[in-house]
C-alpha cells in the first residue's frame, strides 16, 4: 500500500494533507473542528468553517472514520484552517452494523490515546488503513479492534511479551496464546478467527490502559 505524502506545499499559504478523521466537534453552530491522524504529522486539528452551511455542506465529509484530503492553512497555533476538503474513502461499510461500528470506533480511540501532534507514524497509519478496510469482512469485529490495540502497543514499544510472558492471574494459558496471535500475526484471516469475547477484550483494554497511563 502506497502511503500518502507528508504535508505538501499547495501554494504560498496553503498545504495539502491526507488522513483519517479521528473525532469531530461542532463549533459555533456551523463550524466543525476535526482531529485528523496523518502519517507524517501525527494528529492534526483542523477547523472547517461553515461545515454545516448549505453552501459548503462539508459536515458529512468530515465525519469520524472518513479518510480525507484537506487543503488548509496553518496558523500560529497547532490549529489548521481548512480551505477545502474531499473524501478519499468514506468507509460507509464500517457503519452497516453496530458490532463493526463499535470496533471501528474502538480503533479510533486507540489512535487518540497513543498519538500526538507532530509525531510521525507512517507504519501505524498504514496499519490503520488496512484494518479499517478489512474490518467489515471480519466475522468477529471485536478480534480486529483488540488486535489493533495490541499491535499499537507493540508499535509504541509498550508491549514486551514472549511465549512465556507472565501476567499473573489476568490471562489464562489459552488467552495468552490468543493474545500472541492478535499481537504478532500478519495474517488477517488468522487474526479474525481468534476466539475473542467481551471478557478477553476487556482484559486487553485494561492492559492497554496500564501501558499508556
Amino acid at each position: 500500500m502506497k502511503l500518502p505524502p507528508p504535508l505538501q506545499s499547495y501554494d504560498m499559504d496553503n498545504i495539502c494533507i491526507e488522513g483519517v478523521v479521528i473525532n469531530a466537534t461542532t463549533f459555533q453552530e456551523r463550524d466543525r473542528i476535526i482531529s485528523l491522524f496523518t502519517p507524517e504529522e501525527g494528529l492534526v486539528k483542523l477547523v472547517v468553517k461553515g461545515a454545516f452551511s448549505p453552501q459548503k455542506g462539508q459536515g458529512s465529509t468530515s465525519t469520524p472514520l472518513s479518510q480525507i484530503e484537506a487543503i488548509c492553512t496553518k496558523g500560529r497555533s497547532e490549529l489548521y484552517t481548512c480551505r477545502d476538503l474531499s473524501v478519499v474513502q468514506s468507509n460507509v461499510a464500517l457503519r452497516q452494523n453496530l458490532a463493526t461500528l463499535d470496533a471501528a470506533c474502538d480503533i479510533l480511540q486507540t489512535i487518540a490515546a497513543t498519538q500526538q501532534p507532530g509525531k510521525a507514524a507512517p507504519e501505524l497509519y498504514q496499519l490503520l488503513i488496512a484494518f479499517l478496510t478489512k474490518l467489515p469482512l471480519a466475522p468477529n469485529p471485536l478480534a480486529i479492534s483488540t488486535s489493533f490495540r495490541l499491535k499499537t502497543l507493540h508499535y509504541e514499544g509498550l508491549l514486551e511479551i514472549s511465549p512465556d510472558f507472565n501476567m499473573g492471574t489476568l490471562l489464562n494459558s489459552a488467552e495468552k496464546q490468543t493474545v500472541m496471535h492478535l499481537a504478532f500475526s500478519r495474517d488477517f484471516s488468522q487474526i479474525a478467527s481468534q476466539p475473542v469475547d467481551v471478557a478477553l477484550a476487556a482484559k486487553v483494554k485494561h492492559l492497554f490502559q496500564l501501558s499508556v497511563d
